[in-house]
Formats: C-alpha cells, sequence, structure tokens
C-alpha cells in the first residue's frame, strides 16, 4: 500500500505540469481564434525571428500573449517529455514526444503567417494545435 502511494506521490509533479500545460494550450486556441476572426494581427514582416518577434511585440496585446505562450507551451512540453523518460509506461514518452512535434509545428504555422503571410501557416497552426492537444491528454491518461 505505500508503496503504490509512494509511487503516485512521484509522478503528481507530471501531472500537474500536463495540467498546467493543457490550460495553456486551451487559452492559446481561443486567443488563436480571437486572432483568426481579426485584422488586427502583423503579417509578412520578413523571414527573420527577430523581425518576427519585434512585430509580435508591437501588435495588439493579445497577439503578444499569443507569441508568448507558444514559446511557453514548447517549453513546457519540452518539460513534460523530459520527465516522461522517467515514467515506466512507453505510452507515456511516446505521446510527450509526439505533444512536442505538433506544438513546433504549430508555432512553425504561425511564424509562416507572421513572416511572410503565406496561408500554409494557417493548417499548420490548426492541425498542430490539434495534436497537441490530444497528445497531451494521452499523455495525461497514460499516466494514470
Amino acid at each position: 500500500m505505500n508503496v503504490l502511494n509512494s509511487q503516485t506521490r512521484s509522478w503528481k509533479g507530471l501531472r500537474i505540469l500536463l495540467a498546467i500545460t493543457l490550460v495553456l494550450v486551451t487559452l492559446q486556441g481561443s486567443t488563436g481564434g480571437y486572432i483568426a476572426g481579426s485584422s488586427n494581427f502583423p503579417t509578412a514582416v520578413g523571414g527573420t525571428a527577430t523581425a518576427v518577434a519585434s512585430s509580435l511585440a508591437a501588435g495588439p496585446p493579445v497577439v503578444t500573449w499569443h507569441g508568448f505562450e507558444a514559446v511557453l507551451i514548447i517549453l513546457l512540453a519540452l518539460a513534460v517529455t523530459a520527465l516522461s523518460f522517467r515514467y515506466p509506461k512507453r505510452s507515456v514518452r511516446i505521446f510527450a514526444v509526439l505533444s512536442v512535434i505538433s506544438a513546433v509545428v504549430a508555432a512553425t504555422g504561425g511564424y509562416l503567417i507572421v513572416s511572410a503571410g503565406d496561408p500554409v501557416g494557417d493548417a499548420l497552426m490548426g492541425n498542430g494545435f490539434i495534436g497537441t492537444y490530444a497528445f497531451l491528454f494521452l499523455t495525461l491518461y497514460f499516466t494514470k
């Protein structure tokens, strides 16, 4: 009985990190929908990361938050993945890695939209968002 409780407690941090990341991904989807519905976001600013970052910072607060949150989600997904490699179930590791890949795909879509106005970025962001959401939930599910 104590062994099971100590094992459950040891993975509580991973589950809490997953929950926080899922909340941020939910907010990211909401702000993304708002930004997509408005015309107040910067596009075609040039291909450099510096130009994209300064464009996002100069945009409306929701655009700045959306860009900041994208970076934060990738960092949290990387932390989840790092912790998942200590978890005994292979499925947890697999879905954690897939969540990072999906988050990077979504961020790449955002980068393409802001840097070049490329409409392909919309599909990448949408599909990356759905994949990130699904894979993080599956990671959480398999940690039980």
